[in-house]
């Protein structure tokens, strides 16, 4: 028959038994803790699974678990390295949205395009301007900053790692420079052109008044032709068949008493 315990001693080892099944809130907290490190660092955890994997592999299997330890080591290795590979991709560009923040550019111009990925955690590993004659791109730290060459319009977009394509925007690029010169030479031209022409109106106003005076001169020195004998004096020297006429101004011709001509005049 079994001996038993005195009552006090079967309080004490009951006592020991309950405090070794009933952990403190601290240990609780400690696992707990253990548990949210060991989710967010799972991805990593292959690296020393590694190490474990090789450890179990080699070392002698003193107590039958060789197989258990290798197969768990794998198998945490495997799915942590899982878990790094789907967390540690970024993923996949499915589109792409360029802003230019305006159309119309100078030719001096540099501006930097914002280029903004969908979904947005994704990369944009590589970006290429499509094919123009009127704008560059240098896509450096992750900054698209384009300058101008030439002036002209062109539909531009943009094709991200290889095959994402923005939507083509139509960009205008100006000489600014260029067209103020031309603006100025243009007036300068219509300015002599204005002066020209007041210079010509003032010379035709100033020959339009010389010409009633020529006007008057000529006819004040009209000539007629007046016979050696009768009293008129003729606009042709042929008329009425004079002998001899000779030819006087008509204003002499009046003051020494000749009167015109019904014939001729």
């Amino acid at each position: 028959m079994s001996k038993q315990l005195p009552s006090t001693a079967r309080r004490r080892s009951a006592g020991r038994n309950k405090s070794d099944n009933n952990h403190g809130c601290a240990f609780w907290l400690l696992v707990f803790v253990i548990i949210c490190v060991a989710i967010v660092l799972y991805s990593v955890v292959w690296i020393p699974a590694i190490g474990f994997l090789i450890f179990f592999a080699v070392r002698r299997d003193y107590n039958g678990t060789k197989k258990r330890n290798i197969i768990i080591s794998a198998a945490v290795m495997v799915t942590s390295f899982i878990v790094f590979l789907l967390i540690g991709s970024p993923p996949e560009l499915s589109s792409i949205h360029a802003d230019w923040g305006k159309k119309e550019f100078d030719i001096s111009e540099t501006t930097e395009v914002r280029i903004t990925g969908y979904p947005d955690d994704a990369e944009i590993e590589s970006l290429e301007l499509s094919e123009n004659n009127i704008a560059e791109l240098n896509y450096t730290d992750g900054k698209a900053i384009i300058t101008f060459k030439e002036t002209g319009e062109a539909a531009l977009f943009f094709v991200a790692n290889g095959e994402v394509k923005s939507t083509s925007t139509t960009i205008t690029v100006k000489d600014k420079d260029a067209e103020e010169q031309a603006a100025r030479e243009a007036e300068e031209r219509e300015r002599i052109e204005e002066e020209r022409a007041e210079k010509e109106r003032q010379e035709q106003e100033a020959q339009e008044q010389e010409e009633p005076e020529q006007d008057i001169q000529e006819q004040q020195e009209e000539m007629v032709w007046i016979p050696s004998s009768g009293s008129k004096y003729h606009n042709d020297a042929s008329c009425s068949g004079m002998d001899n006429p000779r030819q006087v101004t008509k204003e002499e011709a009046v003051s020494m008493g000749y009167e015109p001509c019904k014939k001729c005049y």
